[in-house]
């Protein structure tokens, strides 16, 4: 009888113990660190993969990253990789900023940051193509900086610097070329422009009219020089843009030979065409001026 009193509570002895020892075990489990954080994130970079499943949750390389500087603020490197992983160029810029700022001989820490420069040049919507070079110069001036660092880094950020910087010096040159034929067309329709514009003949308002629809239309011929009254608008930006009702059709410039020079290049205001924009006799709004359009 004896025995059979204490099976329960031997019973019950071995459940608590169980509990506890269950409860010891998770206890023990270290919770990942800044570096646990960061060497998932270099492996998801490396492996390719967009994301990983880790304990019923999807995690990109962005947040490995981001959950690393949240225990250790002062990962450099956490930093730079960071920098690579998102779409946000300026938060990008700041965090290769803020690598070369914890880790001022880090080539690394460069080598990040001239990477945020290039793909801010590739992908620039400014219509100016000299903000790309610009951007490719400071990108090539951190990757130089990363060679001096450190000459023999082959790979940095899992990308091989060298190929980089062969990659980002085409890219900078192919858009050197375009900007120096787009300069030397605009010279030849300049020069263009002012040889037609040599001894014009302005013949009345019916001429204007007319030019003006040919020039809506679309129609003007090319190496010919046409009168079109237009009020300059927006010129820094190479828009041209005909005025509704003009009241200055009678200027004083019938059967007179007018000199002009080029005040604008730009295209038609559709965007159809090119169309060069020549001044004769007044510079607006303090003159009235005589216009000649020159297609190319």
């Amino acid at each position: 009888m004896a025995n059979k009193t204490w099976l329960p509570h031997l019973a019950a002895t071995a459940a608590v113990t169980a509990l506890v020892l269950l409860a010891l075990g998770s206890a023990s489990a270290p919770a990942p660190t800044a570096q646990d954080w960061y060497e998932k994130g270099v492996a998801l970079v490396k492996s390719g993969k967009p994301y990983d499943e880790e304990g019923g949750r999807r995690w990109s390389k962005l947040g490995y990253f981001s959950e690393a500087i949240k225990l250790d603020p002062n990962f450099a490197s956490a930093y730079a990789w960071r920098a690579m992983c998102g779409s946000d160029f300026e938060t990008a810029q700041a965090d290769s900023n803020k690598a070369i700022e914890l880790a001022p001989n880090s080539a690394e820490a460069y080598f990040s940051r001239g990477i945020v420069h290039r793909l801010r040049g590739d992908n620039s919507m400014s219509k100016n193509q000299s903000d790309k070079v610009e951007l490719y110069n400071l990108a090539l001036a951190d990757f130089e900086k990363s060679r001096e660092l450190d000459p023999n880094a082959g790979t940095l950020l899992d990308k091989d610097r060298e190929k980089v910087i062969a990659a980002t010096k085409q890219k900078k040159e192919e858009v050197e070329a375009s900007i120096a034929e787009q300069k030397a067309k605009e010279a030849r329709r300049a020069e263009k422009a002012k040889s037609l514009a040599e001894g014009y003949t302005f013949h009345g308002v019916d001429e204007d009219r007319r030019n003006s629809d040919l020039f809506d239309a679309g129609a003007l011929e090319e190496g010919h020089a046409y009168y079109i009254s237009f009020l300059l608008l927006r010129g820094d930006l190479g828009w041209v843009l005909r005025w509704g009702n003009p009241t200055y059709h009678t200027v004083q410039y019938v059967s007179q030979k007018v000199r002009g020079e080029v005040a604008n290049v730009g295209p038609s205001r559709d965007g159809s065409r090119a169309c060069n924009v020549v001044v004769a006799g007044g510079k607006p709004p303090l003159l009235i001026p005589v216009i000649l359009g020159v297609v190319e």
